[in-house]
């Protein structure tokens, strides 16, 4: 049974409040609206939001949090006027209530009297773009050979201090 493009349980999918992840539903899209809508979900951020995507308000929210798994990514601390600069979330109460429900994702220390939030450590992190397909909305990554070095030195760090709790060997 072929749904239609952004069919009730399309929009659902894509507001669950346990996924955060939409790669592989990308790679396997042939629907137009539908693969541009995952790639924006896997890779994207509210900042690459198309007017011709139709958004409903809990796809926004989930757009949203993703950009701040984005952020995440490379900063330990995200000031809360850069959240709500990056990610379109408005309100103090907002930005803490969406860290919070990002607790699969991460650990999170929040420091309202100084509008600070602090990763304490990761679990999980955003789909990784490798050059499967094409992308048609997101930028693609520049990718050089010493931002390669930097990501994989990057990554070997974060793996250490993060996820094992320990210092990498040198």
């Amino acid at each position: 049974m072929k749904s239609t493009a952004m069919d009730r349980s399309f929009v659902e999918l894509l507001e669950s409040p346990q996924r955060f992840h939409y790669k592989e539903l990308w790679l396997q899209e042939t629907d137009p609206l539908r693969r541009k809508v995952l790639e924006l979900f896997a890779f994207g951020t509210v900042q690459h939001i198309q007017e011709d995507i139709p958004m409903t308000a809990g796809m926004l929210r989930k757009l949203q949090q993703l950009s701040i798994i984005s952020l995440s990514e490379r900063l330990r601390e995200l000031p809360y006027g850069l959240i709500e600069q990056e990610c379109g979330i408005r309100d103090t109460g907002t930005i803490e209530e969406s860290l919070i429900r990002l607790r699969a994702v991460f650990e999170v220390r929040l420091d309202s009297p100084a509008q600070l939030a602090t990763i304490e450590r990761w679990f999980d992190c955003r789909d990784v773009y490798g050059g499967e397909r094409e992308l048609l909305i997101v930028p693609p990554p520049p990718t050089t050979r010493e931002s390669l070095i930097q990501d994989l030195q990057r990554w070997h760090r974060k793996l250490h201090t993060d996820i094992l709790g320990r210092q990498p060997p040198s």
